[in-house]
């Protein structure tokens, strides 16, 4: 883990009014080839139907 929204602490809310905007934490990884692993919105959508 690289960084942590400490933004978050006053303001969870922003999860939810700005999901793609706001963030958790940051990490990087030790394998960059398991960057070739992840979803995007549209992975997500084909992988679980609807």
């Amino acid at each position: 883990m690289i960084a942590i929204n400490e933004e978050l602490n006053g303001s969870p809310e922003l999860l939810n009014t700005d999901p793609y905007g706001a963030w958790i934490f940051k990490l990087k990884p030790s394998d960059k080839a398991e960057l070739d692993k992840l979803l995007d919105a549209a992975g997500y959508k084909a992988a679980i139907g609807d």
